[in-house]
C-alpha cells in the first residue's frame, strides 16, 4: 500500500522505505488516477524487481487533490489463483466429462435405436424379405414413421405374395400348353421356353435362358416373326416347316409384343402351333375330293326332265 502527495512524493508504503523511491507522478495508474478518477497498470516495479499490478485512487480534502492512495499485488499472485483456478476448473471439466459421457452414450443409444431397426428393416426389404417389422412404441414422429415403414413391408409382402402366385399359375400354364411358348427381350435374349417349344425347336430349356434365340433355333421363320413383332409392335402370323427326327412339321407361329406398363415395347411372345396333322388331313380331303368327282359326276343320258 502507497500514499502519495499530490506532487508524486511517496510519504509512506508498506513494504520499502519512501526515502528511497523515486517520484510517482508520472506513473500511469496515479496519472489515470488524476484524470479519471481511477487508474489501474500492470508493469515491471524497478523498486520491488517483480511485475506488479497498480491500482490508484484520488484522495481529495475540502474538494482539493491532496494525494493518492494507490494498492499494488505481484503478478506471481495473480498467477497462482489462475492456475488454481484453471486446475479446479480443468477437474470439474474431467469429472463432468466422464458423468455425461456414459449418459450421452445411454442417451444416444436410446435415441438411435429406432434408426437402426427402421434400417434393418429397409435392408430386409432391399434383399427381399418382406418378414421383418420395426416394432417400436410410441406416437412421436419417429414411432409414426416405423408404423408407415411396417405398413409398407405388409403391403408389399401381399404384393409380392401375389405377384409370386400369379406367376406360378402362368408358368404352370405354359408347361401345359401343347403349343409351344418362347419368350424374348428387346435384344432378343430367351426369357422364358416352355417343354412344347423346346420339343419342336429341338433345345434344351434350361439352356436357352439368356440365349440369343438365333443361337437357339435354327428356324428362319422364328426369327422373323419375332423380328416383325419387336419392330412394328404388332401382332405377326407366318407358318413355317421345321426339320425334326419324325418327319417335317408344319408349324403356324403368332408372334405378339410384350409392353411396360406405359405402352412401350420391351420383348415379344411367339407362340408354335404344331399343324401338321391339319395339312396332311387337309391334303387328304383335297385328294378324296378330286379322286371322287369325277365318279360322282352323272352321265348326260341317265338325266330324264
Amino acid at each position: 500500500l502507497t500514499i502519495i502527495r499530490s506532487d508524486g512524493t511517496v510519504i509512506a508504503d508498506s513494504l520499502q522505505d519512501p526515502g528511497t523511491m523515486d517520484n510517482h507522478a508520472t506513473r500511469p495508474e496515479v496519472l489515470a488516477a488524476r484524470d479519471d478518477g481511477y487508474g489501474t497498470s500492470v508493469r515491471f516495479s524497478d523498486t520491488v524487481g517483480a511485475r506488479m499490478m497498480y491500482v490508484a485512487a484520488p484522495v481529495e480534502s475540502d474538494g482539493r487533490l491532496v494525494g493518492y492512495v494507490r494498492a499494488s499485488l505481484p503478478l506471481a499472485a495473480i498467477d497462482e489463483q489462475t492456475r488454481r483456478l484453471r486446475a479446479i476448473v480443468a477437474l470439474g471439466g474431467g469429472l463432468a466429462a466422464l458423468v455425461a459421457l456414459p449418459l450421452g452414450l445411454f442417451v444416444a443409444r436410446w435415441l438411435t435405436r429406432p434408426i437402426s431397426l427402421m434400417t434393418s428393416v429397409a435392408e430386409s426389404m432391399v434383399e427381399g424379405r418382406y418378414d421383418r417389422r420395426a416394432h417400436i412404441a410410441g406416437r412421436d414422429e419417429v414411432a409414426q414413421l416405423a408404423h408407415a415403414l411396417n405398413r409398407m413391408a405388409e403391403s408389399a409382402q401381399g404384393r409380392i405374395e401375389a405377384i409370386v402366385t400369379d406367376r406360378n399359375k402362368l408358368l404352370t400354364i405354359l408347361a401345359s400348353m401343347a403349343e409351344g411358348v418362347v419368350a424374348v427381350d428387346r435384344q432378343g435374349a430367351v426369357l422364358h421356353i416352355n417343354a412344347g417349344a423346346a420339343s419342336l425347336l429341338d433345345a434344351a430349356t434350361d439352356d436357352c435362358l439368356g440365349r440369343d434365340i438365333r443361337e437357339v433355333t435354327g428356324v428362319q421363320q422364328v426369327w422373323e416373326a419375332i423380328d416383325s413383332a419387336l419392330a412394328h409392335g404388332e401382332e405377326a402370323q407366318v407358318e413355317g416347316t421345321i426339320a425334326a427326327p419324325t418327319g417335317p412339321r408344319v408349324v403356324e407361329l403368332r408372334a405378339s409384343p410384350l409392353r411396360d406398363g406405359e405402352g412401350g415395347v420391351t420383348g415379344a411372345v411367339v407362340v408354335l402351333d404344331d399343324v401338321s396333322e391339319l395339312r396332311r388331313l387337309e391334303t387328304v380331303r383335297r385328294d378324296f375330293v378330286a379322286n371322287m368327282s369325277p365318279a360322282l359326276k352323272p352321265p348326260p343320258t341317265a338325266i330324264h326332265i
